[in-house]
């Protein structure tokens, strides 16, 4: 099957191969010869191009019914090269005589979809065909019907060789009609030549007498000439023998099977042949009609003409294991000096001999093998040139039914018309059309795993139609896969744009969507499919990730001996990032939550440190069916449990107050530090009291470091406004205003934009299934990880570069204070505006609570650390007196916890556990699902304006006529 291309017409084999890729295109030059000299060129010749033509069918009997077809008579001798996609016409020509060297080609064809193949005729200026992987070769002729001999009856002749030694003192080596076992010592002259003696009598042996002859070979081709190639005479492996192309040598079974292929082109016309190939005429049977059998001392089996057929055959039919199939020494270059095979699970001691493990032979099945080649001969000649990738034909073979129907639904669309499946049982499989002669018959094979095509009508006497009953979503959604893979978002429209223009079929809207939608469970996993290999997934994560630690939470169930598990929660602690975050030296974690979309909602509550860089450094993660008391409890008690935390440590915990966190951090850790999001306060002040006054004054009351400044920015802000005042008021200030922090933490953050920050990366993984939104998480952690890495190592100092550059900013406030020492280890500090402080450099505490609440010396401090080095006090350099969490160290330290990665689900661990997990109760909000989270008033203000004019948008239009808001008076109705 293949079909020449008309010249000037567009064919992309790269596109049109897509989901082919068994099919090639041969760019054929022909009609030209290869010219003399250093520089290779093909000369006077001409290029056509041949397409649809399927590399497992593919051998020189194809090349030479495509020249055929081109014009060129059939008694001419042809002889065909190709090149090697990654190199040249110079170095990378390769012959094309025997299914060896189509194998060759075969390599190439996952990466390469057009090759250039080069024809020589009548003769061949190359010696391509000497250095073959096989030093036996085929030359494609085609011999005249007149010509060709009638058959005659086999007579079996012995050959008799007689080897010459290239010295006169040597002895002849006779080789009789027993087989060869051993030999030893022989030297034979490079120069040879055959001479065949026929004979009548049938029960006379024939003799061919091997006699030195002058045969001039080229020079080049002398120091790599082995006679004996292949052979092994003193079973010394540690030195193989070694072809003219540096194969491995084969041994004398492998070169007697290569007498089916020497007959085509016949021992005296190639040129330079060593003794390795015509040594293959010992122990033969020589046919008059050119059929060369194997004679081994026993009777003459039928059916070993056969033998390389039978192998053909295998080949064509597509049915190979690609990654066990175990090939001769000629076709591939192993160095097998160091191989070991032994069986993991003991059943063979020590290393295994594979020439015991040799395959059956052909003969055994002789009305097989004959049926075989029978079939490949039928099957080559109903193959025909047809525009669709889809092609049957008597005799084709399938290894299930579901391909049959994957093929006939796809040759369906591809000629876009409606075939019905007529029966469809365990015994065959008839598809057909109603008012059409069109009928394909599939069965399966007795005694085999394959099904056959036994009846095929391949005319269609029906309409052609747009709208084909085996286009369904599911068909469409098995060929976008590959476009969808590189490209998740891509419009429904655009799919369906594509869908049509392929196939030239109506798609609709809903079903491209539907076709999308399968395309990306077949690449993500199914929703709920993932929940039952969920407990595979974490025993992975904690096999790889030492010290990680992994909870999961079930629905309680009525019945205890139920086979399945309802999901609820799960709750997952990296080991490496627990040591991190240990190694921050800051008690201090973000709690927040973002909501997951799918067919199975829920939340992704999250805890997120603060980093020595002031950078985000996210602890644990968990999924739960919503935001309430319970899930966030569950959730600060795993906390507690990776942290060693009690009831009664003194955390630092900072929220937006969501749903149920408050009384959670209560009921779990009534001792800690709970601080709210002053952003999110800010929120809910400006839905009664807006304006930029009311801001400031809320920060300026946040920002007071103790608490007789808080109290005198209240009493300010209460002069302004009671009615904020008061509501200000019933906010307790310890949870937002800096007076009341501890410095356990040494950090004074009033905002939660760490959790923000790490949610917004979340974003692309929270519509996907369960296990790949929790992967798409931990890959974000890793990834982030080596980049921080990278970030360190391009920085020098003490301190990381957030840390020096809030410093320097102090170091430019303190030049303007003055200091008074008392003669101990406090400093009266005194600057502009009336400030004036007391600095303990014992216990590095200031006055102004900075330098407590932060662990970064305050503008207080520093002038002070300065006071003392001009006093030869030896205080140092101020970036000595910050806390180690500020060190640049202390950051390596962090990220020097690694995560690890994982295997994929193949490689997953088994589950012991003797249920099944399902997935969550399925909650229906109410409402229409929103898209988009809410805005801010900040956000929403940000598209105001317009130019140089701000928009009116989002505000109330008050009618000047009758004073009711909602129109305007030009749209006043007066009432």
């Amino acid at each position: 099957m293949f079909r020449v291309r008309v010249p000037d017409e567009v064919f992309d084999p790269y596109e049109e191969y897509e989901h082919l890729p068994t099919f090639i295109s041969i760019r054929l030059h022909h009609g030209g010869i290869f010219s003399k000299g250093r520089s290779r060129k093909y000369l006077n010749g001409t290029v056509t191009y041949v397409d649809l033509i399927d590399s497992d069918l593919l051998s020189c009997h194809e090349l030479v019914c495509i020249t055929q077809k081109l014009g060129y008579p059939d008694e001419q001798k042809r002889f065909f090269h190709f090149v090697r996609p990654d190199s040249d016409l110079q170095f990378g020509l390769q012959a094309l005589g025997n299914d060896t060297d189509i194998r060759v080609l075969l390599e190439y064809v996952p990466e390469c979809k057009l090759f250039d193949v080069y024809t020589e005729h009548w003769e061949t200026r190359l010696d391509t065909y000497l250095k073959s992987p096989m030093s036996s070769k085929v030359r494609i002729e085609q011999l005249p019907d007149e010509e060709t001999p009638a058959p005659k009856k086999k007579s079996k002749r012995k050959l008799y060789l007689e080897w010459h030694e290239e010295t006169p003192a040597s002895e002849d080596v006779e080789h009789s009609g027993k087989d060869v076992e051993h030999v030893e010592n022989v030297e034979v002259t490079e120069n040879v030549e055959v001479t065949e003696v026929t004979g009548k009598d049938e029960e006379t042996p024939a003799h061919v007498e091997v006699t030195p002859a002058h045969v001039e070979i080229p020079e080049s081709m002398m120091n790599e000439f082995d006679p004996f190639f292949g052979i092994n005479f003193d079973d010394d492996f540690d030195q193989p023998g070694r072809g003219m192309d540096d194969q491995p040598g084969r041994g004398m079974d492998d070169q007697v099977r290569g007498m089916n292929d020497e007959a085509d082109r016949g021992m005296d016309e190639q040129p330079g042949r060593g003794m390795d190939d015509q040594a293959r005429g010992m122990e033969d049977e020589v046919d008059d009609g050119m059929d060369y059998e194997v004679d081994d001392g026993t009777e003459d089996e039928p059916g070993m003409e056969d033998e390389v057929d039978g192998k053909e055959d295998e080949v064509d039919s597509g049915m190979v294991d690609e990654g066990n199939i175990i090939q001769d020494a000629v076709d591939v270059d192993v160095d097998m000096s160091n191989f070991n095979w032994t069986f993991v699970d003991g059943d063979i001691d020590g290393p295994v001999n594979l020439e015991n493990f040799e395959s059956a032979s052909d003969s055994e099945e002789t009305l097989e093998s004959l049926r075989r080649k029978k079939l490949r001969q039928v099957r080559r000649q109903k193959q025909k040139e047809q525009p669709t990738s889809v092609n049957f034909f008597v005799g084709q073979s399938f290894g299930s039914k579901a391909e049959v129907k994957r093929l006939v639904k796809l040759h369906a669309v591809e000629t876009r018309r409606n075939i019905v499946i007529l029966r469809n049982d365990k015994g065959k499989e008839v598809a057909s059309e109603e008012t059409c002669p069109w009928v394909l018959h599939v069965s399966p094979v007795k005694k085999e795993e394959t099904w056959m095509v036994k009846t095929y009508t391949d005319t269609h006497k029906c309409l052609q139609t747009r709208s084909v009953n085996a286009c369904t979503a599911s068909f469409l959604a098995d060929h976008i896969v590959q476009t969808i893979a590189p490209n998740p978002e891509i419009p429904i429209r655009a799919v369906k744009e594509q869908l049509e223009r392929k196939y030239a079929v109506s798609v609709s809207r809903v079903k491209s969507f539907r076709a999308k939608s399968m395309a990306l469970n077949k690449l993500r996993g199914d929703y709920a499919q993932q929940y039952g290999l969920l407990r595979r997934y974490l025993l992975e994560v904690k096999r790889t990730n030492p010290d990680t630690t992994v909870k999961l939470d079930v629905e309680a169930t009525i019945d205890p001996s139920s086979p399945t598990r309802q999901f609820k929660r799960v709750y997952i602690c990296l080991g490496p990032l627990k040591q991190g975050f240990k190694a921050c030296q800051r008690d201090l974690l973000g709690l927040d939550g973002c909501f997951m979309k799918g067919p199975y909602p829920g939340q992704i509550l999250t805890a997120v440190g603060v980093n020595p860089n002031h950078g985000t450094y996210p602890l644990a993660y968990a999924v739960v069916e919503a935001e309430t008391k319970s899930s966030w409890a569950w959730f600060l008690e795993c906390l507690g449990d990776d942290l060693g935390l009690q009831r009664n440590s003194n955390f630092t915990f900072i929220s937006d107050r969501q749903k149920g966190i408050v009384p959670a951090i209560t009921q779990v850790f009534p001792s800690a530090e709970h601080r709210y999001c002053l952003r999110h306060i800010e929120e809910n002040m400006k839905l009664r009291f807006k304006g930029k006054a009311f801001k400031e004054h809320l920060w300026k009351c946040a920002a007071a470091s103790t608490v007789p400044m808080f109290n005198k920015a209240m009493d300010e802000l209460k002069a302004f406004n009671g009615s904020f005042h008061g509501w200000l008021r019933q906010i307790p200030p310890k949870h937002w205003s800096k007076a009341y922090f501890t410095g356990r933490c040494h950090c004074d953050i009033v905002l939660n934009n760490i959790c923000e920050v790490f949610n917004a990366q979340l974003v692309n993984g929270r519509d996907k299934p369960i296990i790949t939104a929790l992967e798409y998480i931990r890959q974000y952690l890793m990834k982030k990880i080596v980049n921080v890495q990278k970030v360190i190592a391009t920085h020098h100092g003490p301190l990381t570069p957030a840390a020096t550059k809030t410093l320097d900013k102090i170091k430019v406030e303190a030049v303007d204070y003055d200091i008074i020492w008392n003669g101990g280890i406090e400093y009266e500090v005194s600057g502009p505006w009336q400030d004036q402080v007391i600095v303990n450099v014992q216990n590095k505490t200031c006055s102004c609570r900075h330098w407590e609440l932060t662990g970064m010396p305050c503008k207080h401090a520093v002038a002070t650390i300065w006071y003392m080095a001009m006093n030869g006090e030896g205080a140092g350099l101020p970036e000595s007196w910050a806390h180690e969490c500020y060190w640049l160290s202390t950051w390596k330290k962090v990220y020097d916890f690694k995560l690890s990665p994982i295997n994929g689900p193949k490689l997953w661990p088994e589950n012991d556990s003797p249920t099944t997990l399902t997935p969550p109760k399925h909650h229906i909000q109410v409402g229409r699902p929103k898209k988009k989270r809410l805005r801010t008033t900040d956000h929403a203000s940000q598209s105001v304006v317009k130019g140089s004019k701000i928009s009116k948008a989002g505000t109330s239009v008050t009618c000047a006529k009758c004073h009711n808001k909602g129109h305007n008076s030009r749209t006043c109705k007066g009432i």
